[in-house]
């Protein structure tokens, strides 16, 4: 595993299967707990195309976050409920398959916040624009209010059991959006400027103060 970030807690980046086992073993622990109804298979799918997101402590897992990363042979997890969606073939998108979050680690953001400013600088490293997710209609708005910028993209559908909307989330929004949830939060700005390095955190402040949209 890579780490990515750390203070107390560290967040690191898995790819091999076999870093990915202990992960699984977490969603499934927490779909259990959520009632999510997950199809046979569907938490070890795409195994190919997939990047682990875990936020942990020396003996603790807080969070975790299962990226799928668009390519042109196993295809996205989303498009197997909305297949009219753009986005086969295309690698300049990934997909938020699995969000997970311990129960003393929700509702705070302690965990939602590192794991986040991780899949974005992910995303920026890899050349992706969108990142889509299946979110319930009441997620969209959570997820705006916390600096997540998402917006609705098809059609509700029965997703693991849940009615959810496909969503999108354009990278260089999400930018500014943290940007401005950090302008107005000292723990948040704290966390963005550990995790992107308090020069380039400084230069995107002047970016986005002089109307740039440059990464």
């Amino acid at each position: 595993m890579e780490v990515l970030y750390s203070l107390d807690d560290e967040v690191v980046l898995a790819h091999r299967a076999e870093d990915a086992e202990t992960t699984n073993r977490f969603f499934e622990t927490i779909a259990d707990e959520q009632g999510w109804v997950p199809p046979a298979g569907a938490i070890e799918a795409f195994p190919q195309n997939s990047f682990y997101f875990v936020h942990r402590t020396e003996d603790t897992l807080l969070g975790a976050v299962k990226m799928v990363m668009g390519n042109d042979d196993e295809g996205l997890p989303i498009l197997k409920t909305w297949p009219e969606l753009p986005l086969a073939g295309r690698t300049d998108v990934a997909e938020l398959s699995i969000i997970a979050l311990a129960q003393g680690a929700r509702g705070r953001g302690s965990s939602f916040l590192p794991l986040s400013v991780e899949v974005w600088k992910h995303c920026v490293r890899c050349g992706v624009v969108d990142l889509w997710a299946e979110l319930e209609p009441r997620m969209v708005k959570a997820y705006n209010r916390f600096g997540w910028p998402f917006e609705v993209a098809g059609e509700l559908r029965e997703y693991w059991g849940d009615p959810l909307y496909p969503s999108r989330m354009n990278i260089e929004a999400a930018k500014v959006a943290f940007l401005d949830k950090a302008a107005n939060q000292e723990k948040y700005r704290r966390v963005v400027e550990a995790a992107v390095g308090k020069a380039p955190y400084q230069s995107w402040l002047c970016g986005v103060s002089d109307g740039s949209t440059s990464s």
